[in-house]
Order: structure tokens, then C-alpha cells, then sequence
């Protein structure tokens, strides 16, 4: 008797856990939502896009392997595919975590800028990317991306041109503009002021702006946050010897914009319903 309590006992943390586990999936692949979670990652940039049909995307991969472990903290274990990277940059603060995030996860496309650089950590990326036969694809602007709902509309780099006579590499970062629910998102890598002043006003205008730089004053000012008029800003940000973010961009931030986030403090977190309701937590 005793025994048949205990194996109905154990049935029944089996069902329990059945249970849990189909709805786990089932909420996370048919959620209607678009997740943006900004990772804590360090000095880096590194965000994550999880569609309405589970599809992820992740934007620049941080300094290093907190990325990996990063996305691990967000997925669910069973998830082991990201649906594809973007490299906005090659700077190893934007693209080296995707190292260890190659050999986790199969990738299945990877984009970029079409810059290189000639630095050990660099090579180690290409090495990875030309043994598992990923070809990274170039943006430029006008480039378009439609995932689950999510218009992704590139604004810069314009040309080959532009990359290849880029003063710094900060200049050709891949600048993405993303509407979902109507509600629309700004992805400015490490790109100047000088540089995003140049694109359409129109695209500029956002309702969530992933300040550019980490928030070094090179990124902003009273005319282009005027332009762009987000309601939300997220700094992502790491301990760092720059002095990152300014004290005059945080000023600048929090006279011009409701809510202001950073990576150094927490996880960041997007729902965006497709009816535009933005919820944000910080984890």
C-alpha cells in the first residue's frame, strides 16, 4: 500500500511538471508580444528580440561570454536556436560574446556592416562563422526585415563606400529602426551625432532609443534628442574607464524623456503588445 502511494505520489509530480512544461512552451512560443531584453552584458552593447512566434534576433553580441550566459537566463534550457545575429560593428565590444554564443546555439543567419579588423579576437569570429558555413550578409540602408511582425527598416551605413572610408568604425555601425504594434524602436550601435543628423527626421522619431555609445556625449544632443523624442532610453552600459554615461547625457536624458534604464543596473525589458501597450521591467 505504502508503495502504491508512493508511485501515485511520483505520477502525479510527473503530470504536474508535464503540465507546467506545455504551458511554459506553449506561452513561450505563442506569446502575441514582442520581447526586447536589453542584456547585462558589461561594456557592450547586446539585445534580444523574441518574436510573437518565438523567433529571436539578437542585436550586437557584448564583450564576452556573460552574453551566452545572458541569453541563457532568458531562454527557456530546451531553446538552442537563435533565428539570427547582427554584428553592428567590429568592435569587440559588439561582436566577441557572439564567440561564445556561436558555440552554444545554431545561428541561422548572421548580418553585419561588411567591416572587418585585424585584430586576433576578430579572426577568431570569421573562423567560427566560416566553420559552421554562416556567410554573414551585408546591410545598407533601405535594407528591410520583416520577422513575425517586426518591420526592421536600416537607415545607415549608406554605401560600401561609407564603410571602407569611414574615419572610425564607430561611423559605419549598422543604425536599425524596428516597428512593432506600432510602437518603434532605435538601434544606434556606437554611431555620432554628426552621423544619425543626417538621416531622414521622420525615421529619427522614436518611442524607444537604445542611447548610442554607452552614453558618451559623442552620441547626443539638445537637437538630435529633440529629433528623436523618445519616451524610453536604455544605456547599455558596463563598468568602464571612460567615464560612461555622462553625467551631461544622463542630464540631457532625464529632462527630455519619461524613463530612463541602463544595463549596469539590471535587465531591461520590452513587452510590446501588438496593440502598442509597452511595458518595461528591469530584472
Amino acid at each position: 500500500m505504502k508503495d502504491d502511494k508512493h508511485l501515485l505520489g511520483i505520477l502525479f509530480l510527473i503530470l504536474i511538471f508535464d503540465i507546467w512544461l506545455y504551458f511554459s512552451i506553449v506561452s513561450f512560443y505563442f506569446s502575441p508580444n514582442l520581447k526586447v531584453y536589453f542584456l547585462s552584458v558589461g561594456q557592450g552593447d547586446a539585445t534580444m528580440l523574441v518574436m510573437p512566434s518565438g523567433k529571436r534576433f539578437v542585436i550586437d553580441g557584448g564583450p564576452g561570454p556573460r552574453t551566452e550566459s545572458e541569453i541563457g537566463n532568458v531562454l527557456p534550457p530546451w531553446a538552442r536556436r537563435i533565428d539570427a545575429i547582427l554584428a553592428t560593428h567590429p568592435q569587440s565590444d559588439h561582436f566577441a560574446g557572439f564567440i561564445d554564443v556561436l558555440k552554444t546555439y545554431r545561428v541561422g543567419y548572421v548580418f553585419g556592416n561588411g567591416d572587418g579588423n585585424d585584430t586576433q579576437t576578430f579572426g577568431i569570429y570569421k573562423k567560427i562563422l566560416y566553420d559552421q558555413h554562416l556567410n554573414p550578409i551585408v546591410l545598407r540602408t533601405g535594407d528591410m526585415l520583416d520577422i513575425s511582425g517586426a518591420h526592421m527598416l536600416v537607415l545607415s551605413p549608406k554605401d560600401d563606400a561609407e564603410v571602407r572610408n569611414a574615419k572610425d568604425k564607430n561611423d559605419s555601425g549598422v543604425v536599425m529602426r524596428i516597428v512593432f504594434g506600432g510602437k518603434s524602436l532605435l538601434f544606434t550601435a556606437d554611431v555620432p551625432k554628426e552621423i544619425l543628423k543626417r538621416l531622414p527626421a521622420a525615421l529619427l522619431a522614436v518611442d524607444i532609443l537604445k542611447v548610442p555609445h554607452h552614453g558618451s556625449k559623442t552620441g547626443l544632443d539638445e537637437k538630435l534628442i529633440g529629433l528623436i523624442h523618445p519616451t524610453i532610453d536604455v544605456i547599455e552600459v558596463g563598468k568602464n574607464n571612460y567615464g560612461h554615461p555622462k553625467k551631461e547625457i544622463i542630464d540631457l536624458l532625464l529632462a527630455h524623456t519619461e524613463q530612463l534604464f541602463r544595463t549596469d543596473r539590471g535587465r531591461p525589458t520590452a513587452t510590446i503588445t501588438p496593440s502598442g501597450e509597452v511595458t518595461m521591467t528591469e530584472l
